[in-house]
């Protein structure tokens, strides 16, 4: 195990966000040597989107832009 991280944000919290929250999240089931993700924040122009984006795939921050 490598004592690397990676800090992800996402821009937007559509479909196609969905998709690659979900795929960063499955990753770890995949590679044993896998640097730790830190899933940040994800922002969207709208505020209840990214706020349960957030939450449902451990995002630490939600914003609106």
């Amino acid at each position: 195990m490598t004592d690397d991280k990676v800090i992800v944000g996402f821009i937007g919290a559509g479909g196609i966000a969905r998709s690659h929250a979900y795929s960063l999240n499955s990753l770890r089931f995949y590679y044993n040597d896998l640097p730790g993700l830190q899933l940040k924040a994800v922002c969207s122009q709208k505020e209840s989107n990214c706020s349960s984006f957030a939450r449902q795939f451990g995002f630490s921050a939600a914003l609106q832009f």
